[in-house]
């Protein structure tokens, strides 16, 4: 499986700062009111965590795991977070089945190249009734795409969404409900940002759709 190959580790670790985190800050509290929708104590994991922001917050009150592929992440979590982090492919967890009582999955997907195989894994590792939430970029948003064109190409610096190795996977509405639907049931879709995010909360459903039939072979 192929990840971006640039991976902008000094951008995500300005995301708590000016203008950045104003553009952040309605995924901020959305995560933060998922995660305290959760009891205390209830173990949660933060897929693809990046610098691990948000979650880290709530290591008092909660048993919070997270996974990224790019060891600079993680060490950065390790460094600075009281969670529990670990090098690890979205695609290949090494949790046991039915683990967790939620997984965020934060700016992630657009990033994957096979998101459906990472949706199936988190399904794997939830347990049932498990929730997911989900955020990423809105591509049916002309203002997101205007803002992805211009001001990313200016001051974006390393971080290249425009760019199709580094969002290979680009959502809209209808097919990030699609896609999630496959395995999840969703209870919440809103739109935030003047509609340039999305914001999806789903529940494990019963079984884990099969892997497709391979073609049968001539001969």
């Amino acid at each position: 499986m192929k990840y971006e190959e640039q991976y902008y580790f000094n951008y995500l670790k300005k995301g708590t700062t000016f203008p950045r985190n104003i553009y952040f800050a309605a995924k901020h509290r959305f995560i933060c009111n998922f995660i305290k929708s959760f009891p205390v104590g209830s173990t949660l994991l933060d897929a693809c965590c990046g610098c691990g922001f948000v979650t880290a917050d709530f290591t008092d009150e909660y048993q919070i795991y997270g996974v990224d592929i790019q060891p600079d992440a993680i060490r950065f979590c390790q460094e600075n977070h009281d969670g529990t982090y670990e090098v690890g492919d979205v695609y290949t967890l090494s949790f046991e089945d039915d683990t967790f009582d939620g997984v965020v999955m934060n700016d992630a997907i657009e990033h994957l190249y096979e998101p459906r195989l990472a949706l199936k894994e988190l399904h794997r590792v939830l347990k049932p009734g498990g929730r997911l939430e989900i955020c990423t970029e809105n591509y049916d948003s002309y203002l997101w795409l205007s803002l992805e064109n211009t001001w990313y190409r200016i001051f974006g610096g390393n971080c290249k969404p425009y760019d199709h190795n580094v969002h290979p996977s680009r959502f809209t509405p209808k097919k990030l409900k699609k896609s999630m639907g496959e395995f999840f049931d969703i209870d919440t879709f809103v739109l935030r940002n003047l509609g340039m995010k999305m914001f999806s909360v789903a529940s494990k459903n019963g079984v884990c759709p099969q892997p497709e039939p391979l073609p049968k072979q001539d001969g």
